[in-house]
């Protein structure tokens, strides 16, 4: 009886959680944005934290004097690395990739968005260059380990990448690369492991 009973909450638990949506994702931001909690995101609160994000004006699309979730998410997506010096425009994530995403921890996020971050910077002055796809990086950030033998791999084949494009490469994370294994890791060994040898 106990069991079923545990059942019956876990379930109800279970199908009571939100699906992912950027409204949802959002929210905890508008209501960070939102300093005097009267439930709109003003000119005043938003300037506040915008930093270099497009003025008030621009970012309140329909002219209502509030930001809402999907101006924010387009907020965001102009903010991206690949976007925001004018690079190649990107989509709106699915739900799925997104719910994915927002259900890693903080360790394996951290290196997602780090090895991204770096393959998008090749990807925007390289289109069809030859990099590791976001599922090979997904699936080597799930160590949570920089020394983790793939993501050391995806690191390294990124680092070949920006060589080639005289693109800088993060100075410590070169050196922790150099130092993995005791071993230095020459420039022509780095192209090699690029193209797969």
């Amino acid at each position: 009886m106990r069991s079923t009973l545990l059942g019956v909450a876990l379930a109800l638990t279970l199908s009571c959680q939100p699906s992912w949506t950027y409204v949802t994702a959002l929210e905890p931001v508008r209501v960070h944005m939102d300093v005097d909690q009267d439930g709109a995101v003003s000119a005043v609160e938003y300037q506040a934290v915008s930093y270099r994000a497009p003025d008030f004006g621009t970012a309140d699309s329909d002219g209502d004097g509030d930001l809402s979730h999907t101006e924010i998410w387009n907020i965001v997506l102009s903010q991206a690395p690949a976007t925001f010096d004018g690079g190649m425009p990107m989509t709106e994530p699915s739900s799925m990739d997104m719910s994915a995403y927002f259900g890693t921890d903080y360790d394996e996020r951290i290196l997602i968005d780090m090895m991204n971050f770096l393959r998008e910077e090749v990807a925007v002055l390289e289109p069809g260059a030859d990099l590791p796809t976001r599922r090979q990086i997904a699936r080597a950030a799930r160590s949570k380990r920089l020394d983790a033998p793939q993501v050391v791999d995806v690191l390294r084949q990124l680092r070949a990448r920006h060589q080639e494009l005289g693109l800088r490469f993060p100075k410590k994370l070169g050196e922790n690369l150099d130092a993995i294994g005791g071993e230095r890791i020459e420039g022509d060994e780095l192209e090699g492991q690029a193209d797969g040898e």
